[in-house]
């Protein structure tokens, strides 16, 4: 969602964030969150959460930051 991909295109690497797994995430017996995105759909999920915030950070803390900030640049200036 917001990655610029079209239909049959695959969105950058950086732009996949992990979500919790599983059937049951929490003692009160809700949904992980991958499995509730894909019952609510992505744009309900995210909605009102700032993904993008969310992928700056994991930019920032991977081993490969150089190398994406990199490709950004690359892909901002055509």
């Amino acid at each position: 969602m917001g990655s610029g991909a079209g239909i049959a295109q695959k969105p950058d690497d950086w732009r996949t964030v992990p979500l919790c797994g599983g059937a049951h995430s929490n003692i009160d017996g809700q949904l992980g969150c991958h499995n509730r995105q894909h019952i609510v759909g992505e744009p309900t999920f995210w909605k009102g959460r700032d993904v993008e915030q969310l992928i700056r950070e994991f930019i920032k803390a991977s081993p490969r930051r150089a190398q994406i900030e990199q490709e950004m640049r690359e892909r901002a200036n055509g």
